[in-house]
């Protein structure tokens, strides 16, 4: 079972042994004050942070938010990502955000998967400044 808490500080969370190639995105993160519902979020099996998500900020005065998600590596391919995914739904549902968006590379790979077994479907493109041509991913929570 995997438990989503905020964001608090964790130190475990800079080192790269638990986080990997995020460690310092990571250590940055929990140097930041957190404020739910619309925040980062990490991903626990009992005492074991195994990935991260969270909300890139409010949603916008539609109800839109953006979300984004990761997996630990050691974690990698056991359903972290999806479960972090899910959960985070569930908090935008209950928080009242209306469709959340999501981003992804422009290929079929582990991601997509996670955003579809999620509910999300494909909504288009969007043009990324680090990795360019992106597809863009929707899920109607409520009426818009």
């Amino acid at each position: 079972m995997l438990e989503l808490r905020p964001v608090a500080g964790e130190r475990e969370l800079s080192d790269p042994a638990v986080t990997g190639a995020f460690a310092q995105e990571m250590s940055a993160l929990a140097a930041t004050p957190q404020v739910p519902p619309w925040c980062g979020y990490i991903g626990w099996r009992d005492t074991v942070p195994v990935g991260f998500g969270g909300f890139t900020s409010a949603p916008d005065p539609s109800g839109v938010v953006e979300v984004g998600y990761l997996t630990f590596p050691v974690y990698e391919h056991t359903g972290v990502a999806s479960a972090v995914c899910a959960g985070l739904v569930a908090i935008a549902r209950s928080s009242g955000a209306t469709v959340l968006i999501a981003h992804t590379l422009a290929s079929e790979g582990p991601s997509t998967r996670v955003l579809s077994k999620c509910g999300f479907t494909r909504d288009g493109v969007a043009i990324d400044p680090d990795e360019g041509e992106v597809w863009r991913w929707r899920l109607v929570l409520a009426p818009v």
